[in-house]
């Protein structure tokens, strides 16, 4: 958008409303259901786990107990920033009204950063498919968590997942900065300049006039426990999940009524499939959506990838 040009005073004068987004934008279940809390100081978010349990024992009448201690050890969750600069030409946006004009291309903005938080979520600090610079996502922490919580599917390439993620308040979920929220923002505006114009540089010593407002949130993904998420990964059209590979994810997180079950469309269609194999028609009408599985209920998300080669994924 740094590069405004007659087009889009063609396209505002052309029409009143806000610009099209339909082709753009991707179905955000995690962000749409996932428990989400702030954090405990601002960018940073601390916590304390048990390190073990105390061991109980049994006495008679004049027996007595070893004492006990419970170790508990304090952790840090540090929060990445997530955020875009809109920069648009003066001439554009004083023509056409400067709030008017960011106004129009507000919701293409927070749909890219909610694409980017999303995306964050499922493929964390992946050099594919994420972003080092970021925050563990739950593909990171199913790895770390050893074998019990992921499982091969049996693609290779083009291959999508499904995640069966169980959320807990303060144990796991998507942390967000405390103080932006309880200003009431989850994302915080910021205009430059207070408002003015800037001059920025498009190098060879040239400059242009321009408005701009930063957007930027802080988030992070908390996972305290181990029974967090389980991925099923290497999905394609041939390369289906069995229902005990789908039975022994959601065992595997200890799952009840904060787990679900995110994944792709053609993840989604591999459920489908599954389904038709093993059920019949009844009446005329054959139907194979699956809105749960086994009570928890299977969510799409368009940020999960569809192309995806193995390899590249960090198992």
């Amino acid at each position: 958008m740094a590069d405004a040009t007659l087009r889009a005073l063609i396209t505002h004068y052309a029409s009143d409303q806000i610009a099209s987004l339909d082709d753009l934008i991707n179905a955000s279940g995690i962000l749409r259901t996932g428990m989400s809390f702030g954090s405990s100081t601002g960018k940073f978010h601390k916590y304390t786990k048990t390190s073990a349990l105390p061991t109980a024992s049994v006495r008679s009448i004049g027996g007595s107990y070893t004492d006990q201690t419970v170790d508990g050890e304090v952790h840090q969750l540090d929060l990445k920033m997530i955020g875009i600069v809109q920069s648009e030409d003066t001439a554009i946006c004083d023509e056409i009204g400067v709030s008017n004009y960011f106004k129009q291309n507000r919701p293409a903005i927070m749909e890219a950063l909610g694409q980017k938080m999303a995306a964050g979520i499922f493929y964390g600090i992946n050099s594919s498919y994420g972003d080092p610079a970021g925050f563990i996502g739950l593909n990171d922490i199913a790895d770390a968590n050893g074998s019990d919580f992921y499982t091969a599917a049996g693609g290779t390439t083009n291959t999508t997942e499904i995640y069966v993620v169980k959320f807990k308040k303060n144990v796991n979920g998507i942390v967000f900065n405390s103080k932006t929220i309880g200003a009431g923002d989850l994302v915080k505006t910021t205009r430059m300049n207070n408002g003015g114009a800037v001059l920025e540089y498009t190098g060879s010593g040239t400059k242009k006039p321009v408005y701009q407002i930063l957007y930027e949130t802080d988030i992070a993904y908390l996972a305290a426990s181990k029974y967090s998420v389980h991925v099923i990964y290497g999905v394609d059209a041939t390369a289906l999940p069995t229902t005990a590979i789908m039975n022994n994810a959601i065992d595997s997180v200890k799952a009840d009524e904060n787990t679900f079950i995110y994944t792709s469309r053609l993840g989604r269609r591999a459920l489908w499939t599954l389904k038709d194999s093993n059920m019949y028609a009844v009446g005329n009408n054959m139907d194979t959506r699956i809105e749960t599985w086994n009570g928890i209920r299977v969510i799409l998300d368009e940020n999960i990838n569809e192309t995806n080669t193995v390899s590249n994924l960090p198992y």
